[in-house]
């Protein structure tokens, strides 16, 4: 009797929390005003970013996402090997699986997983290096949704390759959903 009763609880919550996300299409801007560069080597830039997201639900819980950022303020790593050297990340290009956990009405825990392409400018007195790379990312959010309009905060590591890594650990975000 027991079993039964769990299982029907079990039905009845994840029904309703399936029906609560719909399938469709979204814009969005995802702003942090802090990623974290780190050098694998000691050393840590801090520059700010910009991110567009569009993406699709194919049905209520799996979804893809493209996004595209670039950076809205530079850093300068202050320790390590790299002391004295400015990061200016140019451009964030990925591609994402999105997979979704609704939970009621107006609130959902989300997971993405992807893949990212970084491209950064390394430059210290009349010297500058342009470099780049790509790796698998994956993160974590939190959105709250009302009518077609959803605002979140995000944790995402973009990028994390030969001990250097890109994470950004608190974003916030306003998506249009259609």
């Amino acid at each position: 009797m027991k079993k039964a009763i769990i299982v029907w609880f079990a039905c009845v919550f994840f029904s309703a929390t399936v029906a609560a996300a719909e399938p469709g299409g979204y814009l969005g801007v995802q702003i942090a005003s802090e990623g974290t560069y780190d050098d694998g080597a000691g050393g840590e830039a801090n520059p700010g970013l910009i991110v567009f997201r569009g993406g699709m639900m194919l049905n209520p819980v799996f979804g893809i996402e493209a996004r595209y950022g670039t950076g809205t303020s530079d850093d300068t790593f202050y320790s390590g090997p790299n002391a004295g050297v400015n990061l200016k990340l140019d451009s964030l290009l990925g591609a994402y699986a999105i997979g979704k956990l609704p939970l009621g009405e107006v609130f959902e825990l989300y997971g993405a997983l992807g893949y990212t392409r970084l491209a950064m400018t390394f430059s210290q007195g009349s010297t500058t290096v342009s470099a780049d790379g790509s790796s698998p990312s994956y993160g974590l959010g939190a959105n709250l949704r009302w009518e077609r309009w959803s605002a979140g905060i995000e944790f995402m590591r973009y990028y994390d390759k030969g001990g250097e890594s890109f994470t950004v650990s608190s974003s916030a975000t306003v998506t249009f959903h259609f």
